[in-house]
């Protein structure tokens, strides 16, 4: 009797709160039901990734390009006749407007809680990788950029990754650090990216990373500049293969350029 009184009082208190503060979708703004959560409709034009794609740049296989193998893995003529320092390359979604929408939020916004809504979904989608990884590294970023952002998005999705699948003793957040500052990625060609981004990583502890399998986490894989410039560097200490786990990956044939990415 005194249970079903306060669980009466309680439902009507999430039904007052429902109607004079309502949870809004993170994309569009709609009433959802669910703090931090999408609508129906946004969550139907988030396009996961599902076709067949390289599985070192993450471009969109077609026609032959999916008898290339390396390594038992289908591969795009570009990365079979170079093939990256990236040895295996996930991510969820491909870089829609909507998934940009909630990207952006949680890069620039301060809106953090988003980490462990992506953390699930990149769970999901690199299950293979994690089994296969000793370590567990987040793509840093440079002091400066830091103190002006307060946190690193990165680290945060990492740190809820390895909680999800029981990986909390592979997570080694500071064996790779920004030790130089670079200029913006957005509004930069392959080519730029590349150089831009060069030799603006180093080191600590390379003997923790000797012989062992590595799982490079980020947010967006745009060209994979960054992504393969760290896994250079892991590579040349010694490391054996390189994986890496992104939320989006911008791809060449879509709507969303390389230019579109405002990180």
């Amino acid at each position: 009797m005194i249970y079903s009184f306060f669980d009466k009082i309680k439902h009507m208190f999430v039904l007052v709160k429902f109607l004079l503060l309502p949870n809004l979708c993170l994309v569009c703004k709609n009433t959802v039901f669910s703090q931090d959560d999408i609508c129906l409709d946004c969550w139907h034009k988030l396009e996961f990734i599902t076709s067949q794609t390289c599985s070192k740049c993450l471009e969109r296989l077609s026609g032959t390009d999916v008898l290339l193998r390396l390594n038992h893995l289908p591969v795009c003529p570009k990365c079979y006749r170079q093939p990256p320092f990236v040895d295996h390359a996930k991510a969820v979604f491909s870089y829609t407007k909507e998934i940009r929408t909630l990207i952006i939020k949680f890069k620039h916004n301060d809106s953090t809680e988003l980490s462990m809504f992506f953390a699930k979904l990149m769970a999901n989608t690199g299950q293979e990788l994690f089994t296969k990884s000793d370590l567990i590294i987040p793509i840093p970023i440079h002091n400066q950029k830091m103190r002006k952002r307060k946190y690193n998005q990165a680290f945060l999705l990492a740190k809820y990754l390895s909680k999800i699948t029981g990986d909390i003793n592979k997570l080694q957040p500071n064996i790779l650090y920004k030790s130089k500052p670079t200029r913006p990625q957005e509004g930069r060609t392959s080519r730029q990216r590349t150089y831009n981004i060069k030799n603006s990583f180093s080191l600590k502890n390379p003997d923790l990373i000797y012989n062992k399998n590595i799982l490079i986490i980020d947010d967006v894989h745009t060209t994979g500049s960054t992504l393969n410039e760290c896994a250079k560097i892991l590579k040349k200490a010694g490391a054996n293969q390189i994986y890496t786990l992104t939320i989006a990956k911008v791809q060449k044939d879509a709507t969303m350029s390389v230019y579109d990415v405002g990180m």
